[in-house]
């Protein structure tokens, strides 16, 4: 006890008194004893002791930096995990310190309008003019290293904090706790942005804690106006990175929390997050879940498959990809697998469309979603009511990406096999068959002699069993094949260098635009150089 009192006083001596840390050192010695302190296997009043000296040496300006390049870390914190469960008085203290370690300090708003509108070096300017110009301005808090932050982060997961924070939250629900459980929702999210931390996370409750802080009413606690509530938020965002690279099945399966608690807040995080990265890593998290059948119908009874299609609307082709991903394990739901017997609906027409996106990752979502629905007869139907067949035939005779031409030989033998008179036309028809036959059969044609194993096998099944449907069909000669082809290719090309052309133009654009105003501005100063120069003239008269 005494030894813990010794480090309470000497590091706030450290703190208030400036003058005396070199004395002091309170990255030395006093660090080093009361992080021995956190660790041993003591009686909570003595780790509430240790907790308030560990917090009064995380506000010093250096204890961060060296506790990174030293690479120290906190010791084991099981047995302080025990005590916080024991213990509340000193829950502010502990949660306090880890937020100042690895947590961003909040700007206010006035701050992130002001950073809106102006650059680093014209608010400097402006402070030291308010403060009467000279250099007289305090200098500014120097800001935190987002790798630094993540880096302590991190530490304190390998060193069981989580345990500590799990602790915590099960202890404070009490409406004067709202800091505290925001607190321990930001640093949480913090710790999930490693990959690495995740596992070790879920294991020592911090899922389980996210998992209950996104069901808080703090009420009080809003980020930027938003109608989120702050503690739910950064609690979601947390959920949202851990569910991006676990496995669902690892979750533990008690009621209440099983990762089926996680969709709606993920949810609310894509609908509702006030930038893309929250959109993006919202959705590549229900993607993930949406692989587990019970989980894939539970997003879709709370909503799931219009708030990701509202999310579409974003221009960011990562956030498109990650929407689409998902929107494409959700298919197989009956509810939604409904939806595509109307060939007019806009559900076919986002799919159709994104099967002819640049983006090969998002072109392969939607594809294989496509292919999958062509399995069922109604589906085959609407699909080529609905113009699937030609961004399929595409990328059958244009792809060179394996995963692409297999999604491409799957959709056009569901297609062919079940919906074969709308492909190829009517049996004892002797009008002149569709003009997508031709490309049709060329497409699986080809697709039967590629070096793609998955895609060869499908077309031929393709192939064999329309023989066996329809013996009347006459596969086209290769040299008609041929002569599609090289006319797509001909007629890809001419698009792509339309679109190099486009590009070009527009980076030209900007470029005199950007000459332009860098003009402006070099007349701007010159101007103002004029002006001080006459100053001087008029003063020397």
């Amino acid at each position: 006890r005494v030894r813990c009192r010794a480090c309470v006083a000497l590091a706030k001596v450290a703190l208030m008194h400036q003058s005396h840390r070199v004395t002091i050192n309170p990255t030395g010695k006093l660090l080093t004893a009361t992080l021995g302190l956190l660790e041993a296997k003591v009686p909570p009043s003595v780790h509430k002791w240790a907790v308030e000296a560990f917090m009064f040496l995380t506000i010093l300006p250096d204890t961060k930096v060296h506790l990174h390049e030293k690479k120290m870390g906190f010791g084991s914190l099981v047995a302080l995990s025990e005590s916080v469960g024991k213990d509340s008085s000193f829950h502010y203290s502990i949660m306090s310190a880890f937020a100042r370690l690895c947590v961003e300090k909040e700007k206010s708003e006035d701050q992130k309008n002001l950073e809106r509108e102006m650059d680093k070096k014209q608010i400097e300017q402006m402070r030291q003019l308010q403060a009467g110009g000279g250099g007289n301005a305090a200098p500014m808090e120097k800001e935190d290293d987002p790798a630094l932050l993540r880096a302590l982060a991190k530490q304190l997961v390998a060193d069981d904090a989580v345990l500590v924070i799990a602790e915590l939250v099960q202890h404070t629900n009490d409406a004067k706790s709202a800091g505290l459980r925001k607190q321990a929702a930001q640093v949480l999210q913090v710790m999930a942005d490693t990959v690495e931390s995740r596992g070790k996370m879920v294991q020592q409750g911090g899922y389980k804690a996210m998992l209950a802080l996104t069901v808080v009413e703090d009420a009080k606690l809003v980020v930027n106006k938003d109608p989120l509530n702050a503690t739910q938020f950064a609690a979601a965002w947390g959920l949202a990175k851990v569910a991006i690279s676990t496995n669902p099945a690892l979750y533990p399966r008690r009621t209440g929390s099983g990762p089926e608690g996680m969709i709606a807040p993920l949810l609310k995080l894509v609908d509702e997050g006030d930038n893309e990265l929250m959109t993006f890593e919202g959705s590549m998290a229900l993607c993930n879940l949406a692989t587990v059948p019970e989980l894939r119908d539970k997003i879709v009874a709370l909503g799931g498959w219009r708030v990701l299609q509202m999310a579409l609307t974003s221009t960011n082709e990562m956030v498109q990809r990650a929407v689409v991903e998902t929107l494409s394990n959700l298919v197989t739901n009956d509810e939604i697998a409904a939806k595509f017997i109307d060939p007019e609906c806009t559900d076919m027409k986002i799919f159709v469309s994104f099967a002819c996106s640049e983006d090969p990752k998002t072109q392969i979502a939607a594809a294989g979603a496509l292919a999958t629905l062509a399995d069922v007869p109604e589906l085959a139907e609407a699909m080529v009511k609905g113009k699937a067949l030609e961004p399929f035939t595409e990328m059958a005779l244009l792809a060179e990406d394996p995963a692409i031409l297999h999604r491409a030989a799957v959709g056009l033998r569901g297609m062919l096999i079940n919906a074969t008179d709308l492909c190829v036309g009517e049996a004892g028809d002797d009008s002149t068959p569709p003009e997508h036959a031709l490309l049709c059969l060329g497409a699986l044609t080809v697709l039967s002699r590629c070096g793609v194993e998955q895609a060869k096998k499908a077309a031929v099944e393709g192939l064999v069993s329309l023989r066996k449907l329809r013996p009347d069909v006459i596969i086209p000669p290769p040299e008609a094949v041929q002569h599609v082809v090289e006319n797509m290719q001909a007629e890809q090309a001419r698009r792509e260098a339309e679109a190099e052309a486009a590009r070009i133009e527009e980076e030209e654009a900007a470029a005199a635009e950007e000459a332009e105003a860098a003009a402006a501005e070099e007349a701007k100063k010159a101007r103002a150089a004029a002006g001080e120069d006459m100053d001087d003239i008029d003063e020397g008269i």
